[in-house]
């Protein structure tokens, strides 16, 4: 993941994002693998723009899974974990 460069990365192979999964991608890596909010998620990506259900975060994490994991029904990468958020294990 290149921030500054908008640049991510799997493998050998640059993945397109959208500026919104971008920054979801980067609101959910941190180097101690430590679980990221909903709410967190949701200040970072669309700050105090967010207007709706917050339930559409959903959504974007599953749009986001369909280009970055493998097997986007049992994702490697993104993990939800039940009542707290959701974990990047990169």
């Amino acid at each position: 993941m290149d921030p500054a460069g908008h640049r991510p990365v799997k493998g050998q192979h640059e993945l397109v994002l959208s500026a919104r999964e971008f920054d979801l991608l980067n609101g959910l890596i941190n180097p101690s693998g430590l679980i990221t909010s909903r709410a967190e998620l949701i200040a970072h990506v669309w700050r105090s723009r967010w207007i709706g259900d917050p339930r559409m975060l959903d959504v974007h994490i599953r749009w986001l899974r369909l280009k970055i994991e493998n097997a986007p029904d049992n994702p490697r990468y993104i993990k939800t974990v039940r009542r707290l958020g959701y974990r990047f294990a990169g």
